[in-house]
């Protein structure tokens, strides 16, 4: 039988329960399914609780008491999972059970800020459950979070790999996850942090950077729920490493308000894989001085030249490029993507979504899209197509020309003069800004002196 029941050995009735002075009643049964229970919360710390328990039984009548949290359990599975957990675990019953008609009991190793259920049963030195038993929820205060192993979860690390979508791509770990009851994100650290730190430590430091990153949403003006990135079930997660070292893949607990739980597992040191990709993929990448020319207001060509750098974004099939277009007024613009073609060896660049930037109350949809400029009128072709191809010209230059071949609906041609950003501004007539200046179509690009071709 799978045991779901976690925390028997902690959240238990501790050893030497206070026994109260009180007064049998006289009418006393001495039938077990006539006997009923009643528990009352006495006090509640960070990690325990006291209780005091009383029963309609007579005075060798012993009970088990425990706490748990998965209330997707019921009362009745809850003490067949905390009895078969007590079995397993060896405990001598003296150590565990309770006797008297009145005594305080005290259940330890609770999580701080959480809500429990305190279950009392009757239960012989046979582990025989008999009785009415009684239940009450309670929440313990603000403390110190404990950590304990999950062994309903495993952590690997499964080596580089691309998303689905090809998206993006590095050092893949799965949680393997055999319940879905309670809630986790997946984390790397450095495997010399975390064992001069431990686990605590670690994750209060990883907790405390989402939670930074919710607080930079929530301040541009997001609604940030964080119960959408907790997770229950088997999944594998695309995670950032270093280029050196070991590091330690982990499934740390967390709630829906993302608050920890104190359950975790975690994966044996790995050390990441390098990454792979040919000789023609490799020849993109490095560092580029684009060069080339725009027209100004007045419709006057002016040279212009800048340096970019070309990354891996899935090897041998899609490229990150940064520098080539920097926003305006506080909107941030992401590396442009570009994909390559294994046949001809090109790097083709299409259009493309980027996402939402909010920024001092006005909400941005940004797009990279084929544009045409003349003079201070500016328009772009919406749809799915091929922007625009960049061929080697040897090893250290290229040029990037336009397709020739676009078209409007109806079928007029659109004659692109660059490739840039437009964004979109949500909920506003006049809802397209341009940011920095690109260059038109045909540009060149060529390979900057302090970097060299990954194939050399």
């Amino acid at each position: 039988m799978k045991i779901k029941y976690r925390e028997s050995a902690l959240a238990a009735l501790a050893a030497g329960a206070v026994l109260l002075a009180g007064c049998q009643e006289e009418a006393a049964v001495a039938d077990r399914d006539s006997l009923t229970f009643d528990v009352r919360i006495e006090t509640v710390g960070a990690n325990d609780v006291t209780a005091l328990v009383s029963h309609n039984g007579t005075e060798d009548v012993t009970y088990y008491a425990f706490c748990y949290r998965d209330f997707t359990q019921g009362e009745p599975m809850a003490i067949e999972n905390a009895v078969a957990a007590l079995k397993e675990s060896g405990a001598a019953p003296s150590e565990v059970l309770t006797s008297g008609s009145s005594a305080s009991v005290k259940c330890t190793g609770l999580q701080s800020a959480s809500m429990y259920r305190l279950v009392v049963c009757g239960l012989d030195e046979d582990y025989n459950v008999y009785g009415t038993p009684a239940s009450v929820y309670f929440n313990t205060v603000e403390g110190t979070v404990i950590y304990e192993p999950n062994p309903d979860w495993i952590v690997t690390y499964q080596g580089k790999q691309a998303a689905s979508d090809n998206s993006g791509y590095g050092d893949v770990i799965q949680v393997t996850s055999y319940g879905n009851e309670e809630g986790y994100f997946a984390a790397v650290v450095p495997a010399a942090d975390y064992q001069a730190k431990g686990i605590a430590a670690c994750a209060e430091e990883v907790i405390a950077e989402r939670e930074a990153y919710f607080a930079e949403q929530e301040e541009a003006g997001w609604i940030v729920d964080r119960s959408e990135y907790v997770y229950y079930t088997t999944a594998a997660y695309i995670l950032e490493t270093g280029d050196e070292g070991e590091y330690v893949g982990l499934a740390i607990g967390v709630d829906e308000n993302f608050k920890a739980t104190g359950l975790y597992a975690a994966s044996e040191p790995f050390t990441p894989e390098e990454v792979q990709y040919n000789e023609g993929y490799g020849r993109w990448l490095g560092d580029w001085r684009i060069s080339g020319t725009y027209e100004d207001g007045e419709g006057v060509d002016q040279p212009i030249s800048y340096d970019i750098t070309i990354s891996y974004l899935v090897p041998d099939k899609a490229y990150i490029i940064y520098g080539y277009q920097n926003g305006l007024n506080g909107v941030e613009l992401p590396g442009v993507q570009a994909s390559f073609d294994p046949t001809s060896g090109n790097m083709v660049f299409t259009s493309s979504y980027a996402g939402d930037r909010y920024v001092d109350g006005v909400s941005y949809s940004l797009y990279f899209y084929a544009t045409k400029t003349s003079g201070n009128s500016l328009t772009y072709m919406a749809g799915d197509y091929t922007i625009a191809t960049a061929v080697l010209n040897g090893t250290n230059s290229a040029t990037v020309t336009a397709n020739a071949g676009l078209a409007q609906e109806g079928g007029e041609p659109f004659r692109t003069t660059e490739m840039q950003y437009i964004g979109f501004i949500n909920n506003l007539t006049s809802n397209v800004t341009a940011f920095t200046q690109v260059p038109q179509f045909p540009f060149t690009m060529t390979r900057r002196a302090s970097s060299t071709s990954v194939t050399e």
